[in-house]
């Protein structure tokens, strides 16, 4: 069944850098009957460019729930570092997923109040921007990869 987010089904942006978890929420996401755009492919000529891009494209095809994914080598192998703001949508979401991931060898979250970020202000849309390590062991992103697939189809 299909989430509803203010009475009309929800229609998913990703931009996800690491293909496996790209590739899982995506599957997941479709198998649900989800319309998901994939955003993760846009390359610019810079990242203003680049970030230009996806906004235009999150804008033009209206989804409801814009989700990055992005990894760094600044992040620890065990931390998540979630930039959000501060409206019920956005809310609902870390209720959720905080839920989601509590007890996994992710648990370490750090939060971030993003209200400056140009994906934030720019995009129509419910806004999450994750950064993980770029050395997050398999069973860590499996379980990351889990928690953030319930938390989106827990999405109501």
């Amino acid at each position: 069944m299909r989430a509803l987010l203010g009475g009309a089904f929800l229609k998913y942006g990703i931009d996800i850098s690491n293909n496996l978890l790209k590739n899982k929420i995506y599957k997941e996401l479709r198998f649900a009957n989800y319309s998901v755009v994939n955003c993760s492919n846009i390359i610019g000529c810079s990242i203003g460019d680049e970030l230009f891009r996806k906004v235009t494209l999150a804008n033009q095809t209206k989804i409801d729930f814009y989700l990055s994914i992005n990894e760094c080598d600044e992040i620890e192998n065990n931390e998540i570092m979630l930039f959000l703001g501060y409206d019920n949508k956005t809310l609902n979401f870390f209720e959720s997923f905080s839920k989601n991931i509590k007890n996994t060898c992710c648990d370490n979250l750090k939060i971030r109040d993003v209200k400056n970020f140009y994906l934030f202000k720019n995009i129509k849309a419910t806004t999450v921007i994750f950064k993980i390590s770029r050395n997050i062991s398999c069973e860590a992103l499996e379980k990351l990869s889990n928690s953030i697939i319930n938390t989106l189809l827990s999405l109501s």
